[in-house]
């Protein structure tokens, strides 16, 4: 490296002002690189704002807003979205808080970024199509989104809550600047307008004909341009960026960027490497920045050379890695790993080479095992010597999960979770790190470490539906029902055409008894064919299997009985037969890949009929057969139709004739119905016996016993089921319809009445029996 020494350029100065007394020395200005801040993949174009002075927001086309400090180029904060925004700086004076906020619009939620706090305060679904602008209120508190369709829409600042549009109208609006990128040919002033053409630039005044001035480049220039200190800076399709004096339009300094930015390894795509004709200059804050491909980079002007460095590109060790990665790019592949290994053994700290032979390890990791360990090694080394290469983060967050991926759960789960563990921290925004991690817990059964996981990645960013579906069904399962609950009704919010959310939000509230609001929640649910993508787990669409069953079973236990016997008839209905399934089996097995013994395809289907529904998806949904003709019988019972309720009964019967806890449901309701009664005995009595602590069967054992006109032991088997302390619907419904039958023993059995209206008090049954004896209106 070689330097030239401020001193040296001090003394000349000083030289300069003896020669001429009185004249101060004024250098040439020098330009040089401040920082360069990498992101991957490209930033999105007309996305940068500035929330103050000293940030630069921006947006990735991978969806996330980072923010940069503008001095030191540090990643001051990051949060991964669903889409692509409108980002909208709110400072705090407009915002009402103590802190500014950053909004960030996609086309169906608008999200706040908490800029000093870096969290996500709130989250509000709004418009449906990425918003035409966006203002707030001058101390107002207030957010008007103007929406798609020309509708505005307005949101407290403070929690995303609804507000009133009247204050609009009465205070003045902060109307945000467009995005610091966007290039204005009015910038040296309201009567002139910069033109490009070609390599040239000319700017016009009004009301002259001629131009002002008119500089040409030697190449194309971008369409770009930005006024710092009292320098124009113009910037060709190659990366030279000149300073021109705005007056006159002559030229002051020039930069070669692809000098100092070198991009050959790491832009996303070939075609943008050394390629600035979409990029942009801007200024801030006594700054000047350039936008890149996929960088922001800081321009320092000093009035004296820094440092001069020998362009990257010139390098022994860049020279090297750039002859092996020709041998690679000629398919001599063996040999351009010995090219690569060559380059690290004789640069052993330089991170592209172990990049690289890291890449070439992993693209031939089939044709030897260890080539994947080797691989991870090099890419890990490659991290360590660069740590913010957004390519080597990315390669090895591939690695791991292809590690993870090949590994065998049962056998080996401490490497894989260590490997999704590696994973979240060196991409924290990768959804999918966290779902494969997930996914283990599941195979475990731990839900609740499942559902910490996926939690995990919402202080990374709100990355969508699969993030919140995969942390529904979590808590679902885990049994969390007031958290899988809020984590439903925002989804159900955030996702309105999301059946899974709506189903599961559903299946909650009759979780809780609250059938009225489940009725609600299935009647507002998408059409089965909205969830037609699996998305990044199964594991939520098989969740929703019996969702018919549910809707049906809650329209009955709501005293709507003919509905709830329709629904649950079109649910039987529609299932898949025995003989489709074992169609579907052989369509499965048939399409196994030959060499990995994996599904060629993500759901195999038999017919019209049950398209896009995998085997998993539609066995779980048969397997609420024999509940839902459950449900049919008894509210057959209910309505009066004995008859109709003994035939369903006798269907469920045969279809599971060794399954104790349906045969057990069988035998109540033959029970209720005062038929069969020796059966129902039997049945009920064989299943409390396989299981002796079973509530449900000591509640349907005991209704047997008293239904055959032994109510003193069914008394005593109703009180060992209420001592197990565990809410179930009926109990003492059951319980106290055999004490009204003893005598002298009414108050007890209103008190039991009480008790199970306390628990279930909106099953229909439950509240007429209260109606009628004046206890409720």
């Amino acid at each position: 490296m070689m330097r030239i020494g401020k001193i040296i350029f001090i003394l000349a100065c000083a030289a300069a002002a003896i020669l001429r007394a009185g004249v101060p020395c004024h250098a040439a200005d020098y330009p040089s690189i401040g920082w360069v801040y990498r992101a991957k993949p490209d930033i999105s174009p007309k996305s940068i704002v500035f929330p103050d002075d000293a940030t630069v927001v921006f947006q990735t086309q991978r969806n996330v807003v980072h923010g940069v400090d503008a001095e030191t180029g540090a990643r001051r904060w990051a949060y991964a979205i669903e889409d692509q925004a409108l980002l909208l700086p709110v400072p705090a004076d407009a915002s009402g808080l103590e802190r500014g906020l950053v909004i960030a619009a996609t086309p169906k939620i608008v999200h706040a970024l908490d800029i000093e706090g870096r969290r996500r305060p709130w989250s509000t679904p709004v418009c449906g199509t990425l918003p035409r602008g966006m203002g707030a209120l001058a101390n107002g508190g207030v957010l008007q989104v103007q929406c798609g369709n020309g509708k505005p829409a307005y949101l407290k600042l403070a929690d995303g809550a609804a507000a009133a549009s009247a204050a609009f109208k009465q205070a003045p609006i902060i109307t945000p600047p467009p995005p610091a990128d966007i290039f204005q040919p009015a910038l040296l002033g309201a009567d002139t307008e910069l033109v490009f053409k070609g390599s040239s630039a000319i700017l016009m005044r009004r009301g002259q004909n001629e131009p002002a001035w008119e500089w040409k480049a030697p190449d194309p220039l971008a369409h770009t341009a930005a006024l710092f200190n009292n320098r124009l800076y113009l910037l060709t399709v190659k990366g030279i960026l000149t300073g021109l004096d705005p007056e006159t339009g002559k030229k002051t300094l020039s930069l070669d960027l692809t000098r100092h930015i070198d991009m050959r390894f790491w832009d996303e795509l070939p075609q943008n490497v050394d390629n600035y004709a979409a990029s942009a200059l801007f200024s801030r804050g006594g700054r000047l920045f350039v936008r890149g491909p996929s960088f922001i980079a800081r321009i320092k002007i000093l009035p004296f050379p820094e440092e001069i460095t020998l362009s990257t590109g010139d390098t022994p060790q860049a020279r090297a890695l750039q002859l092996a990665i020709m041998s690679w790019d000629s398919r001599s592949f063996q040999a351009a790993l010995g090219s690569f290994h060559g380059v690290v053994e004789k640069f052993p700290d330089y991170a592209p080479a172990h990049m690289f032979l890291g890449m070439g390890y992993s693209a031939l990791r089939e044709q030897e095992p260890r080539y994947l360990d080797l691989a991870i090694h090099h890419l890990e080394k490659a991290l360590e010597l660069d740590p913010h290469n957004p390519d080597i983060s990315s390669n090895l967050l591939g690695n791991y999960l292809i590690k993870a991926m090949s590994l065998n759960p049962r056998t080996q789960r401490d490497a894989i979770t260590a490997l999704y563990h590696k994973a979240q921290r060196i991409s924290p925004f990768s959804l999918i790190a966290y779902v494969g991690l997930a996914e283990v817990y599941l195979g475990e059964k731990d839900f609740a470490a499942a559902a910490a996981t996926i939690a995990a990645s919402l202080d990374y960013g709100f990355m969508g539906r699969d993030q919140y579906l995969l942390l529904l069904a979590s808590l679902y399962m885990a049994g969390d029902t007031d958290a899988a609950l809020d984590i439903a009704a925002r989804s159900a919010q955030y996702f309105p055409d999301s059946r899974t959310a709506f189903v599961l939000k559903g299946k909650l509230h009759c979780k809780r008894g609250q059938y009225a609001e489940a009725i609600k929640t299935f009647e507002a649910a998408p059409p089965p064919e909205a969830d037609i993508e699996a998305g990044l787990s199964t594991f939520p669409r098989l969740l929703t299997a019996g969702a018919g069953f549910f809707h049906g079973n809650a329209l009955g236990l709501s005293g709507r009985y003919a509905e709830g016997v329709a629904r649950l008839r079109e649910f039987v209905n529609n299932l898949p037969s025995e003989w489709q399934l074992k169609q579907l089996q052989e369509e499965f097995e048939a399409g196994l890949d030959a060499v990995t013994g994996g599904a060629n395809e993500v759901s195999v289907t038999v017919g019209e009929k049950f398209r896009g529904r995998s085997l998993l998806e539609l066995r779980a949904e048969r397997d609420f057969q024999a509940p839902a003709l459950l449900s049919i019988a008894h509210f057959e019972f209910r309505q009066g139709n004995t008859r109709e309720s003994l035939k369903y009964i006798a269907k469920v019967e045969a279809l599971k004739p060794d399954d104790h806890e349906t045969l057990s449901y069988v035998g109540y309701f033959y029970a209720l119905n005062g038929k069969e009664l020796n059966k129902a005995l039997k049945l009920t009595r064989a299943a409390w016996e396989s299981s002796p602590e079973d509530v449900v069967y000591l509640k349907n054992y005991a209704v047997a016993l008293w239904k055959n006109g032994r109510a003193s032991e069914a008394e005593q088997y109703f009180l060992k089921a209420i001592e197990k302390n565990q809410p179930t619907e009926f109990l003492h419904y059951e319980y106290a319809q055999l004490l009204f039958d003893m005598a002298g023993r009414r108050n007890d059995a209103l008190a039991q009445l009480k008790k199970e209206y306390a628990l279930s008090p909106q099953i229909e049954v439950v509240r007429d029996a209260m109606k009628k004896l004046k206890l409720i209106n």
